[in-house]
């Protein structure tokens, strides 16, 4: 229904602008959800408007589509958080779904078992209706494109949808034309939006997430290294969400600028730094960046993960080990420290807490430690990128701010063992 001469324009400016350039350099994009977004978008340009040359370019677009899916770890979890995942894996989606249907089959990217656990891991990423695991950079609140969501339900049988809330027709804030469409033409208008059912643990070996819904409270856990995609220095740390709210939280993502992706991203942003985040205070260290700097994993069970986190610090000799259990009333937190000269528990939170006698209330949730401390409260400010991808509240950069609840023990070794209950 184009304008023949419109038509043409258009073509010729993805000759001149994409197809061209593209296979003049053969350009990469690195580790990470570019690759897919970039790469995908190249591909579906040379279906649609140049398949002659679709089989010249497809080589370099398959490396480059192997660079996203090396960002993933095989258990599927998304270390950029879970905007990402919606984001690089919907690219994806998009090119390779063309790409089978292009190839009449041959290519069928979506048979790669990593890519089923990569789908799936869009169901285990949502709290409750439209929260969202903020590890990473990441929002607090998510709605998924409905259409990618049907289509993969479609592909892999996933058991249904995160919540009717979780998915949303046309809440991309920039209007990117490729999910919009899909919007409407993957949409299953027969699909049954019962919740799907999550398992009361997932654990995601590789990449180090744990998570333990019990109940009335799903925790999640951190492990990982410190110089993963869109990197928080965050080993060790743990988040509480129950009711609608972080009781202990993850401040997720800052607006981004320029230093943001400089080296001064650990210094001057508490969202990237350890010192944002619910783990220790070393000598009055924080977290160091680096991918030698990792949670080992000591044990994983239904009621437990461990991990030692002493690489995590620059202190000489430290040794700290982090245990978690979770039970139906609330989760106990022990960590034990040797050869250290000062220590500091530190746990976040977006909810005002009023600090008591060796525990701190934070709403209808309270924090006792076993032990003598001084409590105290500082609080940070940052300007969230966005406070949550949902329709109507997308651009809203308010001012956050995340309180840091430090207990300071009498000595800087030791166990030191916090319970963390309800507590109206």
């Amino acid at each position: 229904r184009l304008d023949p001469a419109l038509k043409e324009a258009l073509h010729n400016a993805l000759e001149d602008r994409v197809a061209r350039p593209y296979l003049t350099a053969r350009r990469r994009w690195g580790k990470g959800n570019w690759s897919a977004v970039c790469a995908g978008c190249v591909a579906m340009v040379f279906m649609y408007e140049f398949p002659e040359l679709l089989d010249d370019a497809l080589p370099t677009l398959r490396r480059s589509l192997d660079d996203f899916l090396s960002s993933y770890n095989r258990d599927g979890c998304c270390l950029e958080g879970p905007l990402y995942w919606e984001y690089g894996f919907g690219f994806f989606t998009y090119a390779a779904d063309m790409l089978r249907a292009f190839t009449g089959g041959k290519l069928d990217l979506f048979a790669d078992p990593k890519v089923r656990a990569i789908a799936a891991f869009g169901q285990d990423m949502f709290l409750d209706g439209r929260h969202v695991i903020p590890l990473a950079d990441a929002p607090h609140t998510l709605a998924v494109h409905i259409g990618l969501m049907h289509r993969l339900n479609r592909e892999y049988d996933l058991g249904g949808f995160p919540s009717d809330d979780a998915c949303a027709f046309g809440r991309d804030v920039r209007f990117r034309f490729a999910p919009f469409i899909r919007d409407f033409y993957w949409y299953d208008p027969d699909a049954d939006h019962a919740a799907a059912q999550r398992p009361p643990v997932s654990f995601y070996r590789e990449s180090g997430w744990f998570i333990a819904r019990r109940g009335g409270y799903t925790a999640v856990c951190k492990g990982g290294h410190n110089a993963e995609p869109h990197n928080h220095n965050d080993l060790g740390s743990f988040l509480l969400f129950a009711d609608g709210a972080f009781p202990l939280d993850d401040p997720g993502w800052p607006e981004y600028t320029r230093d943001y992706f400089g080296p001064r991203r650990y210094e001057d942003y508490v969202c990237a730094s350890s010192a944002g985040h619910s783990v220790p205070l070393v000598n009055g260290k924080p977290q160091s960046p680096g991918e030698d700097r990792r949670a080992r994993l000591l044990t994983s069970a239904k009621n437990e993960i461990a991990y030692e986190l002493s690489s995590a610090y620059d202190v000489e000799n430290l040794a700290l080990t982090r245990i978690i259990r979770f039970d139906d009333g609330g989760v106990t937190l022990i960590d034990r420290v040797k050869n250290a000269e000062a220590f500091v528990e530190r746990f976040v939170t977006r909810l005002k807490p009023l600090p008591l006698e060796n525990a701190v209330q934070i709403g209808a949730w309270r924090v006792t430690s076993a032990f003598p401390a001084r409590v105290g409260v500082q609080t940070a400010q940052y300007a969230p990128r966005f406070r949550g991808f949902v329709t109507g509240e997308s651009e809203d950069n308010e001012i956050e701010t995340l309180y840091q609840i430090d207990f300071t023990p009498e000595t800087a070794n030791g166990e030191f063992r916090f319970r963390v209950e309800r507590h109206d």
